[in-house]
This record gives C-alpha cells, structure tokens and sequence, in this order.
C-alpha cells in the first residue's frame, strides 16, 4: 500500500520504508513490515557495489585534503591568536604609558 505524504496510514498498517522520490511511503501490515524492510534492507546491502581502487584512492585523497585543510586552519587560528594578544599587551602598554 502506497501512502502519500499527508494521508494517513490505514488502521493495523505499519510504514515499511519511505519513496524519497515520490514523497510517499510503503505501508504492510503490521507484523510484516518489520519484515519487509528487513528483506529490502538485506537485499541493497547485496546488491551494493563493492568499492573498487578508484573509490579508495578517491576517500583517501579526500580525507588527506581535509586534515591538511584542518591542521593549516588550526596552525592560522593560533598564529591570528597570538598576533592579537601581542597587539592587545602592546596598546595596554601605551595606555599606562600614557596614563602616567
């Protein structure tokens, strides 16, 4: 039973999963839609295609760019930190210079 967003799911049926393309939902009896989207679950983890050395390379060049975009933000940060720090002691020093 196919239920569209909006509609309610008919009494003594349970959502097995939902049609992201359609904006609907696929509805079973209750005790057999626990069933159903296991099977559907089992069947597209099987179906899947197995990563291949493309989709490998791809990952590991993905999460090298990632930590060395995260380590050279971490390594700015602290550098902007500091610069600000020592501009911050530097007017302080001014001010009581100029206090006295």
């Amino acid at each position: 039973m196919i239920v569209n967003q909006g509609e309610r799911v008919k009494y003594g049926y349970g959502i097995a999963w939902t049609n992201y393309e359609s904006r609907s939902y696929t509805a079973f009896p209750v005790p057999f839609n626990f069933l159903f989207r296991w099977l559907r679950s089992v069947w597209y983890f099987l179906a899947k295609p197995k990563k291949t050395l493309q989709d490998i390379a791809y990952n590991d060049g993905y999460n090298r760019g990632y930590e060395n975009g995260k380590e050279y933000g971490y390594k700015k940060c602290w550098k902007d930190v500091i610069q600000l720090y020592n501009n911050d002691i530097e007017g302080l020093s001014k001010a009581r210079e100029v206090l006295k």
